[in-house]
């Protein structure tokens, strides 16, 4: 342990160490005497509590590098301790830290969580430091987030920016023992997932796909009314636990589906949603598709065809508000026609 002058202390000091320097007639000092002489320190003004009494001890040095441990007494009463030497030196009394166990620090997030460290909501974060048995308290908590700058926990702290986000803390004791740095990721995602439908070729049939940021699960449940009809519904659930339900009529027939989308919920928001027939139909020949239409109409407002020719790898596309208004655009090979969710409404295009 370091004390002014650059002289290393043993264990813990009580004070500064005492130089004692004694001369003789001729201005000569003199190190070593032949009888032994009494050395007190007076430790009243100073706190020994944090010291273990039984390990106190005065030390000496002549270089104040090097120490040795005295035969020491204590006066417990009178806060003096007491050593009989034979030399002027560097003197100390010291001892072992009663605490040198650093405090252990725990976060808390709190917000609407799905799976561990994901939110779909701001998210509230609070510490919690303890200190050991028989230790001295806990003097104070430091953290910092992302790149900020470190500073004292005072209260919670609420964050409300999506992405990912990292939290780093420690605590330290009244007897300055300083815990390691501790971190936690968490992520805040409050953006539902929204979903892409369209006709797979390789499988031949209508699908519903999730889009998200992030990953995303898809869960299907059926109700069946007739042979050919049945109610639909598609959940898809984020990694925050955001989710998008989908739900519909299906019909099909050979080689024939109609899909109406009846409603979407976002989380709790529900949404209905007014006349729309997304419909495919293909006919399959010799390993491979040779006509392929996918048509949408929606709201009386919006209506699109897309027209497969197997034998000239042609898309012909027609797209307006009505037959009277429909425009035609060709396309090599297989053009896909999709539907897309987009918070509450329903998009359409083609790739």
């Amino acid at each position: 342990m370091k004390a002014s002058g650059g002289i290393h202390i043993p264990y813990e000091a009580v004070g500064y160490p005492l130089e004692l320097i004694i001369i003789d007639e001729t201005g000569n000092p003199v190190t070593f005497f032949s009888n032994p002489f009494t050395i007190n320190i007076d430790f009243s003004n100073f706190d020994i509590d944090r010291l273990i009494k039984d390990g106190l001890s005065i030390y000496s040095s002549s270089d104040g590098m090097a120490w040795e441990k005295e035969d020491t007494s204590f006066d417990w009463e009178n806060n003096l301790a007491t050593a009989r030497v034979n030399h002027a030196s560097y003197f100390v009394l010291a001892g072992e830290r009663a605490d040198t166990i650093a405090p252990n620090t725990s976060v808390t997030l709190s917000g609407e969580e799905g799976q561990e460290n994901w939110f779909r909501s701001d998210v509230e974060v609070s510490f919690t430091a303890e200190d050991n048995e028989g230790g001295f308290g806990v003097e104070y908590t430091s953290y910092k987030l992302d790149d900020g700058e470190w500073q004292e926990y005072k209260d919670v702290v609420t964050i409300i920016d999506e992405g990912e986000h990292k939290v780093e803390y420690y605590s330290v004791d009244n007897d300055e023992n300083i815990e390691d740095v501790k971190s936690r990721v968490f992520y805040i995602d409050k953006t539902v997932p929204e979903a892409r439908i369209l006709f797979n070729p390789e499988t031949l049939d209508t699908e519903i796909v999730g889009i998200d940021e992030n990953e995303a699960q898809i869960e299907f449940f059926r109700k069946r009314f007739l042979w050919f009809l049945t109610q639909d519904t598609a959940r898809i659930t984020d990694l925050a636990g955001n989710t998008l339900e989908i739900e519909g009529i299906l019909k099909f027939r050979f080689k024939k589906d109609f899909l109406t989308i009846n409603r979407l919920a976002y989380n709790d928001a529900d949404t209905n949603l007014e006349t729309n027939i997304f419909s495919n139909f293909y006919i399959w020949r010799r390993d491979a598709i040779r006509y392929l239409q996918q048509s949408w109409y929606f709201k009386r407002e919006t209506f699109v065809t897309i027209l497969y020719f197997g034998d000239k790898n042609e898309s012909w596309i027609y797209q307006g508000s009505s037959w009277k208004s429909v425009e035609k655009e060709v396309l090599p090979g297989i053009v896909l026609l999709y539907i897309e969710t987009d918070k509450g409404n329903l998009n359409y295009g083609y790739e």
